[in-house]
C-alpha cells in the first residue's frame, strides 16, 4: 500500500512542476547597455527611457535603430561568447569598475534631467556611468569620467554595430544593469 501512495505520488510531479523547473533554462541576464534616460518630461510629451545598444549573458545584443536617444525600433542578434569575454576585459583595463574618481561621483546629471546612461555588469563587478548632455567624442579638455564614459559606450555600442532581426519587446531590466544595490 505504501509502494502504491509513493508511485502515485511520483507520478503525480511532472504536473505540479517540480520535473520541469531544474530542466528549464536559466533566464538571461543584462551584462551592458548604454541608455538614453527620460527624466521628468514637459507636459504632454510622452518621451519614455530608450534602449541603444543592450548585451545579455547569453550573447544576445538588442540594438535601436536611433543611436542618439534610443527607442523602438529594435533589433537582436547573437555575438559569440567570446566577445563577452572582451568586452569585460576591455572594460577592467578602462578600469571602468575599479577607478576611485569615478566612484566618488558616477552620475553626472541635474535632477530630473534627461541623461545618457552606460552600465555594465560582470561576475561580481558592476557599474553605472551617467551624464547629462554627453558627447559622442573625446573633448581635448574631457576629465576622467568622461574620458572612460566615451570609451565604455564605444566598447558596448561596438557589439551593437550590426542589425539583426526585428524584436518587439526587451527586457527593462536592462536599464537597470550596472546599478550597485541599495
Amino acid at each position: 500500500m505504501m509502494m502504491i501512495r509513493a508511485l502515485i505520488l511520483l507520478a503525480l510531479l511532472p504536473a505540479c512542476g517540480f520535473a520541469n523547473a531544474a530542466a528549464e533554462p536559466e533566464k538571461p541576464t543584462p551584462v551592458a547597455a548604454v541608455a538614453h534616460m527620460t527624466g521628468y518630461p514637459p507636459p504632454g510629451s510622452k518621451l519614455t527611457d530608450g534602449l541603444i545598444t543592450g548585451v545579455w549573458s547569453d550573447g544576445t545584443v538588442v540594438t535601436s535603430s536611433n543611436r542618439e536617444t534610443g527607442g523602438p525600433p529594435y533589433t537582436s542578434r547573437k555575438v559569440d561568447p567570446a566577445r563577452l569575454k572582451k568586452l569585460a576585459a576591455d572594460l577592467d583595463a578602462l578600469k571602468f569598475f575599479t577607478d576611485a574618481e569615478i566612484n566618488k561621483q558616477p552620475s553626472r546629471y541635474p535632477p530630473d534631467a534627461s541623461h545618457t546612461a552606460v552600465g555594465a555588469a560582470f561576475d561580481d563587478k558592476r557599474q553605472r556611468l551617467a551624464l547629462w548632455r554627453a558627447p559622442t567624442t573625446q573633448p581635448a579638455d574631457a576629465d576622467r569620467f568622461v574620458q572612460v564614459f566615451i570609451k565604455a559606450r564605444e566598447f558596448i555600442n561596438k557589439l551593437g554595430a550590426e542589425q539583426g532581426e526585428p524584436v518587439e519587446e526587451i527586457d527593462n531590466a536592462i536599464f537597470r544593469v550596472g546599478q550597485k544595490p541599495r
